[in-house]
Protein backbone atom coordinates (compact mmCIF):
# COMPACT_ATOMS: atom_id res chain seq x y z
CA UNK A 1 0.00 0.00 0.00
CA UNK A 2 0.62 3.82 -0.51
CA UNK A 3 1.81 5.09 3.10
CA UNK A 4 2.43 1.32 4.79
CA UNK A 5 5.85 2.53 6.05
CA UNK A 6 3.98 5.53 7.53
CA UNK A 7 1.25 3.52 9.61
CA UNK A 8 0.96 2.96 13.11
CA UNK A 9 -2.00 4.08 16.16
CA UNK A 10 -2.18 6.17 19.45
CA UNK A 11 -4.54 4.94 21.99
CA UNK A 12 -4.83 6.01 25.36
CA UNK A 13 -5.52 3.50 27.99
CA UNK A 14 -7.89 3.72 31.03
CA UNK A 15 -5.55 5.99 32.69
CA UNK A 16 -5.15 8.35 29.93
CA UNK A 17 -1.63 6.98 28.98
CA UNK A 18 -0.86 7.26 25.09
CA UNK A 19 0.30 3.98 23.79
CA UNK A 20 2.13 3.87 20.42
CA UNK A 21 2.53 1.35 17.86
CA UNK A 22 5.00 1.57 15.45
CA UNK A 23 7.95 0.23 13.71
CA UNK A 24 11.79 0.93 13.69
CA UNK A 25 14.98 -0.30 12.21
CA UNK A 26 16.79 1.74 15.11
CA UNK A 27 19.07 -1.12 17.22
CA UNK A 28 19.11 1.33 20.00
CA UNK A 29 15.55 2.48 20.41
CA UNK A 30 14.37 2.89 24.30
CA UNK A 31 13.29 -0.84 25.69
CA UNK A 32 12.39 -1.07 29.61
CA UNK A 33 13.65 -3.60 32.00
CA UNK A 34 11.47 -7.11 31.32
CA UNK A 35 10.38 -5.80 27.86
CA UNK A 36 9.38 -9.37 25.53
CA UNK A 37 12.10 -8.11 23.55
CA UNK A 38 15.09 -5.71 24.12
CA UNK A 39 16.67 -6.37 20.86
CA UNK A 40 15.95 -5.82 17.31
CA UNK A 41 15.56 -8.89 15.64
CA UNK A 42 16.07 -8.15 11.93
CA UNK A 43 15.82 -5.32 9.87
CA UNK A 44 12.95 -3.90 10.83
CA UNK A 45 10.78 -5.00 13.71
CA UNK A 46 7.29 -3.81 15.38
CA UNK A 47 7.78 -1.28 18.35
CA UNK A 48 5.14 -0.78 20.90
CA UNK A 49 5.65 1.37 23.76
CA UNK A 50 3.32 3.50 26.54
CA UNK A 51 4.22 6.97 28.36
CA UNK A 52 2.79 8.58 31.29
CA UNK A 53 0.15 11.15 30.43
CA UNK A 54 2.64 14.09 30.14
CA UNK A 55 4.68 12.58 28.10
CA UNK A 56 7.49 13.01 30.44
CA UNK A 57 8.43 9.06 31.49
CA UNK A 58 8.64 5.69 29.22
CA UNK A 59 6.66 3.50 31.13
CA UNK A 60 6.89 0.68 28.63
CA UNK A 61 8.79 0.16 25.50
CA UNK A 62 9.23 -3.34 23.68
CA UNK A 63 10.11 -4.29 20.06
CA UNK A 64 8.72 -7.15 18.46
CA UNK A 65 9.71 -8.57 15.36
CA UNK A 66 11.86 -11.96 14.11
CA UNK A 67 14.46 -12.29 11.84
CA UNK A 68 12.93 -10.97 9.03
CA UNK A 69 10.69 -7.50 8.13
CA UNK A 70 7.81 -6.51 10.74
CA UNK A 71 6.09 -3.45 10.93
CA UNK A 72 3.50 -2.43 13.74
CA UNK A 73 0.03 -1.14 12.71
CA UNK A 74 -2.23 -1.37 15.47
CA UNK A 75 -3.13 -1.19 19.17
CA UNK A 76 -6.17 -1.28 21.26
CA UNK A 77 -6.61 -2.02 24.92
CA UNK A 78 -9.38 -4.28 26.49
CA UNK A 79 -12.02 -3.40 29.54
CA UNK A 80 -9.25 -5.28 31.25
CA UNK A 81 -6.42 -3.17 30.04
CA UNK A 82 -4.50 -6.36 28.31
CA UNK A 83 -2.97 -4.70 25.19
CA UNK A 84 -3.55 -6.07 21.69
CA UNK A 85 -1.40 -5.14 18.55
CA UNK A 86 -1.09 -6.28 14.94
CA UNK A 87 0.67 -5.84 12.21
CA UNK A 88 2.62 -7.65 9.44
CA UNK A 89 5.37 -9.93 9.12
CA UNK A 90 8.06 -11.79 6.90
CA UNK A 91 9.82 -13.35 9.86
CA UNK A 92 9.20 -17.05 10.78
CA UNK A 93 10.03 -16.75 14.22
CA UNK A 94 7.96 -14.59 15.94
CA UNK A 95 8.09 -15.02 19.13
CA UNK A 96 4.33 -17.20 19.93
CA UNK A 97 3.31 -17.71 23.01
CA UNK A 98 0.24 -18.57 24.73
CA UNK A 99 -1.29 -21.39 22.09
CA UNK A 100 -2.43 -18.87 19.53
CA UNK A 101 -4.65 -20.16 16.82
CA UNK A 102 -1.78 -19.81 14.23
CA UNK A 103 1.67 -20.80 15.94
CA UNK A 104 3.76 -20.66 12.39
CA UNK A 105 4.08 -18.26 9.53
CA UNK A 106 1.79 -19.37 6.66
CA UNK A 107 3.06 -17.57 3.57
CA UNK A 108 5.66 -14.99 2.38
CA UNK A 109 4.17 -11.97 4.86
CA UNK A 110 1.71 -12.65 7.58
CA UNK A 111 -0.33 -10.73 9.49
CA UNK A 112 0.23 -11.26 13.48
CA UNK A 113 -1.52 -10.66 16.71
CA UNK A 114 0.59 -9.67 20.05
CA UNK A 115 -1.56 -9.84 23.77
CA UNK A 116 0.48 -7.98 26.27
CA UNK A 117 -0.31 -7.73 30.02
CA UNK A 118 -1.82 -4.75 31.49
CA UNK A 119 1.74 -3.94 32.85
CA UNK A 120 3.31 -4.65 29.52
CA UNK A 121 5.37 -7.17 31.27
CA UNK A 122 4.95 -10.27 29.45
CA UNK A 123 3.88 -11.46 26.19
CA UNK A 124 0.04 -13.34 27.73
CA UNK A 125 -0.45 -14.85 24.15
CA UNK A 126 -0.17 -14.45 20.28
CA UNK A 127 -0.53 -15.70 16.49
CA UNK A 128 -0.11 -15.16 13.25
CA UNK A 129 -2.60 -14.32 11.09
CA UNK A 130 -2.78 -15.51 7.32
CA UNK A 131 -2.32 -17.76 4.34
CA UNK A 132 -0.29 -18.94 1.62
CA UNK A 133 -0.32 -15.66 0.11
CA UNK A 134 0.56 -12.33 0.89
CA UNK A 135 -1.19 -10.65 3.89
CA UNK A 136 -1.02 -8.13 6.57
CA UNK A 137 -3.31 -7.31 9.60
CA UNK A 138 -4.11 -3.31 9.99
CA UNK A 139 -6.05 -2.81 12.60
CA UNK A 140 -7.31 -4.34 15.83
CA UNK A 141 -10.62 -4.01 17.65
CA UNK A 142 -12.51 -5.89 20.51
CA UNK A 143 -16.09 -5.78 21.40
CA UNK A 144 -17.74 -5.19 25.01
CA UNK A 145 -17.16 -9.31 26.06
CA UNK A 146 -13.16 -9.13 24.58
CA UNK A 147 -13.19 -10.87 21.79
CA UNK A 148 -10.85 -9.84 18.87
CA UNK A 149 -11.28 -8.56 15.57
CA UNK A 150 -8.96 -7.61 13.21
CA UNK A 151 -9.05 -6.30 9.36
CA UNK A 152 -6.17 -6.66 6.66
CA UNK A 153 -5.70 -7.82 3.31
CA UNK A 154 -5.06 -10.98 1.60
CA UNK A 155 -4.28 -12.57 -1.76
CA UNK A 156 -4.66 -16.35 -0.10
CA UNK A 157 -7.35 -18.46 -0.02
CA UNK A 158 -8.94 -16.64 3.18
CA UNK A 159 -11.00 -19.00 4.95
CA UNK A 160 -14.90 -17.99 4.68
CA UNK A 161 -17.13 -19.21 7.53
CA UNK A 162 -20.58 -20.52 6.95
CA UNK A 163 -23.28 -17.90 7.18
CA UNK A 164 -21.46 -14.64 6.99
CA UNK A 165 -21.64 -11.80 4.74
CA UNK A 166 -18.92 -12.18 2.08
CA UNK A 167 -17.47 -11.13 -1.03
CA UNK A 168 -15.84 -14.68 -1.75
CA UNK A 169 -13.05 -13.28 -4.32
CA UNK A 170 -12.49 -9.73 -2.38
CA UNK A 171 -8.79 -9.34 -1.28
CA UNK A 172 -9.71 -7.59 2.61
CA UNK A 173 -10.54 -9.88 5.17
CA UNK A 174 -11.86 -9.48 9.05
CA UNK A 175 -11.26 -12.09 11.36
CA UNK A 176 -12.71 -13.09 15.00
CA UNK A 177 -10.71 -14.51 17.60
CA UNK A 178 -10.82 -15.61 21.56
CA UNK A 179 -9.85 -13.10 23.85
CA UNK A 180 -6.49 -15.59 24.46
CA UNK A 181 -5.73 -15.30 21.32
CA UNK A 182 -6.70 -19.58 20.87
CA UNK A 183 -9.51 -19.72 19.00
CA UNK A 184 -10.51 -18.64 15.57
CA UNK A 185 -14.58 -17.43 15.79
CA UNK A 186 -15.26 -16.61 12.34
CA UNK A 187 -13.53 -15.02 9.11
CA UNK A 188 -14.99 -13.46 6.11
CA UNK A 189 -13.34 -11.61 3.28
CA UNK A 190 -15.02 -8.41 2.13
CA UNK A 191 -14.59 -6.11 -1.28
CA UNK A 192 -15.31 -6.77 -5.01
CA UNK A 193 -12.98 -9.08 -7.67
CA UNK A 194 -9.56 -9.63 -5.71
CA UNK A 195 -8.34 -6.75 -7.97
CA UNK A 196 -9.91 -3.72 -5.74
CA UNK A 197 -6.71 -3.79 -3.02
CA UNK A 198 -8.53 -1.27 -1.00
CA UNK A 199 -5.95 0.29 1.69
CA UNK A 200 -7.69 -0.11 5.13
CA UNK A 201 -7.79 2.96 6.82
CA UNK A 202 -10.15 2.79 9.78
CA UNK A 203 -11.93 0.02 11.43
CA UNK A 204 -14.42 -0.02 14.25
CA UNK A 205 -16.50 -2.23 16.79
CA UNK A 206 -19.15 -0.44 18.04
CA UNK A 207 -20.73 -1.65 21.34
CA UNK A 208 -23.31 -3.50 19.97
CA UNK A 209 -21.33 -5.40 17.86
CA UNK A 210 -21.71 -4.10 14.70
CA UNK A 211 -18.56 -4.07 12.38
CA UNK A 212 -17.18 -0.67 10.41
CA UNK A 213 -14.64 -0.74 7.90
CA UNK A 214 -13.43 2.25 5.62
CA UNK A 215 -10.46 2.17 3.25
CA UNK A 216 -9.27 3.57 -0.48
CA UNK A 217 -8.60 2.86 -3.44
CA UNK A 218 -7.46 4.60 -6.41
CA UNK A 219 -4.51 5.85 -8.97
CA UNK A 220 -2.35 6.95 -6.27
CA UNK A 221 -1.92 3.12 -5.39
CA UNK A 222 -0.99 1.05 -8.66
CA UNK A 223 2.11 -0.89 -8.39
CA UNK A 224 4.36 -2.72 -10.06
CA UNK A 225 4.25 -4.25 -13.45
CA UNK A 226 1.19 -6.20 -13.77
CA UNK A 227 0.38 -5.67 -10.53
CA UNK A 228 -2.57 -5.49 -8.36
CA UNK A 229 -5.39 -2.70 -9.75
CA UNK A 230 -6.38 -0.43 -6.72
CA UNK A 231 -10.05 0.73 -7.73
CA UNK A 232 -13.43 1.44 -6.07
CA UNK A 233 -14.99 -0.21 -9.30
CA UNK A 234 -17.16 -3.07 -8.73
CA UNK A 235 -17.58 -2.73 -4.91
CA UNK A 236 -20.98 -3.41 -3.64
CA UNK A 237 -22.90 -0.55 -2.13
CA UNK A 238 -26.52 -0.58 -1.19
CA UNK A 239 -29.32 0.90 -2.85
CA UNK A 240 -29.89 4.31 0.08
CA UNK A 241 -26.12 4.26 -0.51
CA UNK A 242 -25.18 7.98 0.14
CA UNK A 243 -22.96 7.93 -2.96
CA UNK A 244 -23.58 5.03 -5.30
CA UNK A 245 -21.37 5.66 -7.88
CA UNK A 246 -17.52 6.10 -7.91
CA UNK A 247 -14.92 7.32 -10.42
CA UNK A 248 -12.64 4.24 -9.32
CA UNK A 249 -10.62 6.51 -6.76
CA UNK A 250 -12.71 7.13 -3.51
CA UNK A 251 -13.13 5.95 0.12
CA UNK A 252 -15.39 2.84 0.84
CA UNK A 253 -17.08 2.77 3.60
CA UNK A 254 -18.92 -0.81 5.27
CA UNK A 255 -21.28 -1.43 8.06
CA UNK A 256 -21.56 -5.43 9.00
CA UNK A 257 -24.29 -6.15 11.47
CA UNK A 258 -23.06 -7.87 14.69
CA UNK A 259 -21.01 -11.03 14.03
CA UNK A 260 -21.51 -10.12 10.48
CA UNK A 261 -24.52 -12.29 9.37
Amino acid sequence: NYGDPFRGEIILDTDENPIIASSTSSSNIVTTPGATQTALGGGQDAYIFRMDAALTNMLWASYYGGSGVDAGYGVQVSTTNEIYFTGGTTSTNLIMTGGGALNAAQGGVDGFIARFQASGASLLSSTYVGTLGYDQSYFVQLDPSNFVYVVGQTTGPYPISPGRYNNPNGSQFIHKFSQDLSTSEWSTRIGSTGSENISPSAFLVSNCGQIYFSGWAGNTNQFGSGGITSSTIGLPVTPDAYQGTTDGSDFYLIVLNQDAV
